[in-house]
């Protein structure tokens, strides 16, 4: 499948997932990405959006810290430790009481940019 498509339908995925969750449709927005993800596995897009839904999600049948927060080092990985989205992200864990994993991010993130130093 060329890019452009697979880049389309992340997109609208993550549309869908949103106008699902505002409804309260909680579950239905992370089934709609849990596909997008199968069908798109390296977008870091979704990635994000599907590990902040886990974390945030006020349904605790529905809630799984432990994937949220595996899927937003998913994003950051995906995203080539892009600094914006890994401080982003060990920003949510913050808030969703994981400062454990949130330290780990700025870590991985640290080394990161050790290592491109270290490069050039």
């Amino acid at each position: 499948m060329p890019p452009d498509d697979r880049e389309a339908v992340s997109r609208h995925a993550r549309r869908w997932a949103d106008a699902a969750w505002v409804r309260g449709w909680h579950a239905h927005a992370l089934d709609v990405l849990d596909h997008a993800v199968r069908f798109h596995p390296d977008c870091f897009k979704l990635f994000r959006k599907r590990g902040t839904f886990y974390l945030v999600c006020p349904d605790p049948t529905v809630r799984d810290e432990e994937q949220g927060a595996s899927d937003l080092r998913r994003a950051c990985e995906l995203s080539g430790w892009r600094e914006d989205l890994v401080q982003w992200a060990a920003g949510v864990l913050n808030e969703c009481g994981d400062p454990i994993r949130a330290k780990e991010l700025l870590k991985q993130l640290a080394e990161q940019n050790n290592e491109a130093t270290d490069e050039e």
